[in-house]
Formats: structure tokens, C-alpha cells, sequence
């Protein structure tokens, strides 16, 4: 088993213990601490073998947001393949297994090269360790690492970097000079680090900006706006606000992914992609560099426009055939519709139900029989579930289900999910807080379970009518279904986590939720 994937997983969730020991005490320390952060990673880096001046040549794309930076990213990487280029991408958290954090040329890694990669990174780690005082990195922090390590060694021509919680203190601000920066858009998440304040979590947001980077954002609270361009002025980087989609030449793109709100995601993309391409052609850029604004005022109104642009060919593809499983996903099954969104905070549940109001009822349209909703849920990493569940209750949901981020009960121990941040037990008892949560909220009967895992709630309600289903495990002592769901088409919504999108995932298998895909 030595040096084979399923080692390497095992072997990197050891490092997690350290990171749930010292989360508490991460959350009470002083700036000058949090950025031992970044000093540690420029060591991690020294000792991969991989100078900063080699990190400075991957020309990076950083991205950082609450809700639509990944899709962001997943955005750019496709419009910059269709554009010729050789793109790294490096997300989290992943969605299936550790290897969809990075992809190297529009694919993730294969189990090899992901083990190649990691073994190479850690032994290089442990030759050194005695040197640094017995320091390894945590989990985050070996991951980031290694991606940048491997896009060095890939020789990408462009690094798409994901900001992983806030900015400034993020193990992937270790990128000093970037080409270009973004901020998706601004919202409530890990409060507990960033603070409960929209001006706050800008703060962090805005860290990842730089001197004379240009750098890009979408339409904000005036809070969060003013915020930005107050850090943009102080850092020097040069922020203006993408602009509405619809505002460019031409027929509006079609896009990969959907939602209204990928229009917000795919501008942003828009303006990092075309400065990327422009900053990589021409001289380097400039702070006065004409059509850009040279300073940014303290005011929401202040912030310049980026100005539009003829989108290409090229451009258009990329956002046409961009492929970002498990956010506003739709997957057709005899008698069945799944609709799988990782939605996890109250701005990204709003736009989900959005979403599934509009996708749910274009799905209904031709059905000759009665349709019955499902509701799918958990959430996780402390997010407390009300504010989460008052909105998802305007789906009029006839059976709300909860259930961890398991795929089937012999899978407890799947090693690319396993968390040291809690046990099989608290999540079971999270779901049965939910559900008395949910039972409150909804202010009448409602027919509501608890199920231990994915497969069981998969079996029970398509009750044979999916062959690949009702083949992908034994049936176990199920409770009878309600009337209303027995001779209706079923659509199903999966949110709350993007854990509990990856156990659906797992559990259905590539044949039915493919997490690979190549580009056309």
C-alpha cells in the first residue's frame, strides 16, 4: 500500500488533527499571528525546493468571495483553455475525493498523478522537518503547497487560485504578485474567523489585493463596497466593478452553469480572463494604464466600471462548456429529477432556491402525472441551520429528509471524506436537530425523516422505479412512503453542504453524477 492513492488520503488526513486541535485557539489570535500564516507557507514552499520567484512566474489569477468564487474560477480555467492555454486550477474544498481540488490542462488529477505529486511533496516535507523543529503543515497547508508545486512542475502558463477561507490570512496569500486578482460576491460565512459584520469579512476579502494589480469585483452592499475600495487605496491595487453581463456586444453568452446568478460569476471571469490575456501579451501593467482607473475613493459610488468588450469566440466556448459539478446541477432519472446545489450560506441558499423554483418548474411542464418535492439537507462546519432552512421552506417541499454527509453506511470510513471535526454521531444528531428545527419552522404537518445515510433515503423513495438505483445496494427496513409521492414524479433537492453534494455524488457513481468531463 505504500505510496499508492488511498495511502496518500490517510496519510494527509493525519495532518488534520493538528488543524481541529488549533482551531479554537486560531480564532482569539492578534494579526501578527495570523500572519505567521504566510510565513510559515514561504517556508513549506523553501522547503519543496520552490522559490518565490518561481511562485511570482506562475502568473496567478487569485480569486477570493463568500459565494460564486469557485464557479468564478471554474469559469476562467475554461474560457483560458478554449484560448489555448495550459491552466492549473486549484479549488476547495473538493467535492468527491482530494484529487478535484486540482486540475492541471481542464482535468483533475488521476489517482497517480495525485501520488506522485503528494508523495513527492511529503518525503521532501519529512527530509526537512528536523530542521524546522518537528513543523509539518497542516492540511490546508500541505495542499496549497503541493498545488503550487505542481503547477511549477506542470509548467502551466496560468495558475487559478481559489482563496480557501477569507484572503488575507489565507495560506494561498503566499502569492505576492499576482497577475490579477477577483472578488466574487460578499456574504455571511465563517463568521467565527472573519467576524459578523459584512465590512469585516470584506477586510479579509480585500487582503488578497495588491500594488499596481489590477483587480476586479462585482456589485456589492454599500458596506462591503466601500470597504474594498478603502483596502484598494490603502494596498495600491487598481479595483473597478465588473460589469452586468448583458452590458457587452453582442447576443448574451450562453453559459455552462446554471443560475441567474452565474451571470455575476461569469463578468467577473469575463474582466480577469481578458486583463489576463492583455497583461500576458503586452508590456507590464501599469497603475495609469489608460481605461483603468488611478485611485479609488472611500464611497460605494466611487468605484470605476470596468469598461466591456467584444466577447470572442473562444471566450464564448469557455463559458459555454464550463463544467462545475454539484452547484445548480440538474440530473434526469426515470420517475425522478435530482437537483444538487452546494449551497451553505443564506445568500447561496437564496440563489439556489431561485434556481430550483425556476428549474423545478420548466422540469414539471411536460409531465402527465402529479409531482412531489423532497428536500435533501444538512449542513455543517458549525453553520447554524435556521437562517438556512427559513429560506428553503419557500420550496414548498412535501418531504423534507435529513441525513449526513454519508453516501451508504458501509462507506462511513471513505477516507477522502473523513473529518476530524466531528463524529458520525454528532452528525446524526445534527440532522435530528434539523429536522425539529424544519418541523418548527413549517407551521403545519409535514412529513419529515431522518436517514443514516444517502443510499438508504435514495432507495426509499424511488421505491424500484430507478434500475441503478435499486441495484446499487441491498434494501434495507425502510419506513412506508406517503401516499403522495407513490404515483408522482419526484423532484429532489440536495443542499446545505457541499459534503452532502459529494456523498450523492459517491453514492450514485460516475456512471450517473460523472465528475469528469472532458471539454468539447
Amino acid at each position: 500500500m505504500k505510496n499508492t492513492y488511498e495511502e496518500a488520503i490517510r496519510t494527509l488526513n493525519g495532518l488534520q488533527s493538528s488543524t481541529a486541535e488549533k482551531r479554537n485557539r486560531e480564532l482569539t489570535r492578534g494579526d501578527a499571528q495570523q500572519e505567521e500564516k504566510i510565513v510559515q507557507m514561504e517556508e513549506i514552499m523553501k522547503r519543496l525546493g520552490v522559490k518565490m520567484g518561481d511562485v511570482d512566474r506562475l502568473r496567478v489569477i487569485h480569486v477570493s468571495g463568500t459565494k460564486g468564487k469557485g464557479s468564478t474560477c471554474a469559469f476562467c480555467e475554461s474560457i483560458l483553455h478554449h484560448c489555448g492555454y495550459r491552466t492549473g486550477l486549484f479549488t476547495s474544498p473538493h467535492l468527491v475525493e482530494v484529487r478535484d481540488r486540482f486540475h492541471v490542462n481542464g482535468r483533475r488529477l488521476t489517482k497517480d498523478q495525485f501520488s506522485m505529486y503528494f508523495w513527492k511533496c511529503y518525503e521532501l516535507l519529512e527530509e526537512t522537518r528536523d530542521h524546522y523543529n518537528g513543523f509539518m503543515p497542516t492540511y490546508f497547508k500541505f495542499l496549497t503547497g503541493m498545488g503550487l508545486y505542481l503547477f511549477i512542475q506542470e509548467k502551466v502558463e496560468v495558475a487559478i487560485i481559489e482563496v480557501g477561507i477569507g484572503g488575507a490570512y489565507d495560506c494561498t496569500n503566499v502569492v505576492k504578485h499576482p497577475s490579477v486578482c477577483g472578488v466574487a460576491s460578499l456574504g455571511y460565512d465563517h463568521t467565527r474567523i472573519l467576524g459578523d459584520t459584512i465590512e469585516s469579512i470584506a477586510w479579509h476579502k480585500a487582503g488578497i489585493l495588491k500594488k499596481c494589480v489590477p483587480a476586479f469585483t462585482v456589485n456589492q452592499e454599500v458596506g462591503g463596497m466601500n470597504i474594498l475600495c478603502e483596502r484598494a487605496a490603502e494596498i495600491g491595487a487598481v479595483l473597478s466593478v465588473a460589469p452586468d453581463l448583458s452590458c457587452y456586444p453582442g447576443p448574451l453568452p450562453d453559459l455552462g452553469l446554471s443560475g441567474k446568478y452565474q451571470e455575476t460569476n461569469a463578468t467577473l471571469a469575463l474582466q480577469l480572463c481578458n486583463t489576463w490575456i492583455q497583461m500576458n501579451r503586452k508590456r507590464p501593467y501599469n497603475c495609469h494604464h489608460d481605461g483603468m482607473p488611478s485611485s479609488i475613493g472611500t464611497e460605494a459610488n466611487a468605484i470605476t466600471t470596468a469598461p466591456v468588450f467584444d466577447i470572442t469566440k473562444e471566450f464564448r466556448l469557455g463559458l459555454r462548456n464550463c463544467w462545475w459539478p454539484g452547484r445548480s446541477q440538474m440530473i434526469s432519472r426515470p420517475g425522478w429529477t435530482l437537483f444538487v446545489d452546494g449551497a451553505h450560506t443564506v445568500a447561496s441558499t437564496k440563489a439556489c432556491m431561485e434556481w430550483f423554483s425556476q428549474a423545478s418548474t420548466e422540469d414539471e411542464k411536460d409531465r402527465d402525472c402529479s409531482v412531489t418535492r423532497i428536500l435533501i439537507f444538512h449542513c455543517t462546519g458549525g453553520r447554524i441551520a435556521r437562517p438556512l432552512l427559513k429560506q428553503i421552506q419557500v420550496g414548498g417541499f412535501d418531504i423534507a429528509i435529513f441525513c449526513p454527509n454519508v453516501a451508504r453506511l458501509d462507506d462511513k470510513c471513505f477516507a477522502d471524506q473523513t473529518s476530524f471535526k466531528t463524529t458520525y454521531d454528532q452528525e446524526m444528531q445534527t440532522c435530528s436537530n434539523n429536522q425539529l428545527m424544519w418541523n418548527a419552522l413549517s407551521q403545519q404537518s409535514k412529513d419529515t425523516f431522518i436517514f443514516p445515510c444517502i443510499l438508504d433515503a435514495f432507495q426509499w423513495f424511488t421505491e424500484g422505479r430507478d434500475p441503478l438505483v435499486n441495484r446499487l445496494g441491498d434494501h434495507v427496513n425502510l419506513p412506508h412512503l406517503p401516499d403522495c409521492a407513490v404515483e408522482s414524479h419526484l423532484q429532489v433537492l440536495v443542499c446545505g453542504s457541499v459534503l452532502l453534494v459529494g456523498a450523492v455524488f459517491r453514492a450514485l457513481g460516475q456512471e450517473l453524477a460523472p465528475i469528469d468531463r472532458p471539454y468539447v
